[in-house]
């Protein structure tokens, strides 16, 4: 439980920085998150089929592996083809952004929650019920003890293992959102919530 509670504290700390209307340091605003996925196509199945986030740009059969330089020397992965695709976020600056790799060494890494270094998307939603439904019919696997939200909140897992979590905000009657998710952050696990917290 310790750990935990480092994530949520260090997650309230950077999003009051990064959304705050005049930052006081270098950092303005924040862009998509990147998510390397073991399938473009799984991925944005589950995110835009089944949670209903707007979709950017073209269809996955529309983006053919490619070899990309500014990515290679980016991410040190030189000789590689990789495609991308990406969701949009509501009510932030930022969008969820998929990544797939090939012609590389890749080996499959799921952190638990309360390992250091694993992150969880958080999405809000105007009906848990409704969250609950789709991810069910999409097959994802439920983190949270029962199957069902404890205390209006619960987490999941997406076709790569990364965890989402669903919680229904206070101030849901205000959403603009058309869909069910209207908006999202991120909790991240960390070892030291003190150096974390310093170096951002």
């Amino acid at each position: 439980m310790k750990t935990i509670l480092k994530t949520i504290l260090l997650t309230g700390a950077l999003c009051a920085s990064l959304l705050a209307a005049d930052p006081a340091g270098e950092v303005v605003s924040f862009g998509n998150f990147i998510h390397v996925v073991g399938s473009l196509e799984k991925s944005l199945a589950f995110y835009h089929d089944a949670l209903g986030l707007e979709m950017q740009g073209q269809a996955p059969a529309s983006r053919p592996f490619a070899a990309n330089l500014p990515v290679a020397m980016l991410y040190g992965t030189p000789e590689t083809q990789s495609r991308f695709g990406a969701v949009r976020l509501p009510n932030t600056p930022a969008g969820l952004e998929f990544g797939e790799f090939k012609d590389l060494n890749q080996k499959v890494f799921t952190p638990r929650v309360q390992d250091p270094g694993a992150t969880v998307l958080v999405l809000k939603v105007k009906s848990l019920d409704a969250a609950l439904a789709k991810v069910r019919e999409a097959g994802a696997p439920i983190v949270s003890l029962g199957g069902t939200p404890v205390s209006g909140t619960f987490v999941v897992k997406d076709p790569d293992g990364f965890y989402v979590q669903f919680v229904k905000p206070e101030n849901v009657a205000e959403a603009t959102a058309p869909g069910n998710v209207i908006g999202a952050g991120m909790m991240v696990t960390v070892n030291d919530l003190d150096q974390t917290v310093h170096l951002y």
